[in-house]
């Protein structure tokens, strides 16, 4: 993947193929189009022909604890992540939230909330594991959310 420092944009790869078309199908994404994503925000995870779920505002998407076999782009509307009753994160639209589960295969560690109401984008095990596996850009700016994420942590407690 080359920059073009012009326009800061990611050229297309030269690698023969474009369309990701297999088992783990994401929704007609192509993969240099997802790797573009990692240098901004989730959004291309979001496009117009990509199902999502609706969640009302003042609905639970998921409690802490609980299995998990997902993770979450919002695609419009606010959601708040709760360890108890002590708020951790607001989030707004073109973030992710719930991948820690998918990482280490662990319960949920907060419970995640609609502020508002919300559009998300669910994105299962095995579009995230094909993700992480076809696009290291993907990869790594789920990495930096996660340093990032740890780093607020750190000076709260700190």
């Amino acid at each position: 993947m080359s920059t073009d420092r012009a326009k800061g944009r990611l050229k297309e790869p030269q690698t023969g193929y474009r369309n990701v078309h297999n088992a783990a199908s994401i929704h007609h994404f192509e993969v240099w189009e997802l790797a573009m994503a990692a240098n901004a925000s989730f959004s291309i995870l979001t496009g117009n022909d990509i199902e999502t779920r609706r969640v009302r505002a003042g609905g639970v998407i998921f409690r802490e604890g609980e299995d998990a076999d997902e993770l979450f782009v919002i695609k419009s509307g606010f959601v708040r992540i709760q360890i108890g009753n002590r708020v951790v994160a607001d989030l707004t639209a073109d973030t992710i939230f719930g991948e820690m589960a998918l990482i280490d295969d662990e319960p949920r560690s907060a419970t995640a909330l609609a502020i508002t109401d919300v559009e998300l984008v669910p994105v299962s095990e095995k579009q995230f594991l094909f993700l992480v596996s076809q696009t290291p850009y993907f990869a790594l700016k789920v990495m930096r959310v996660l340093a990032q994420r740890l780093r607020v942590t750190n000076k709260t407690l700190g």
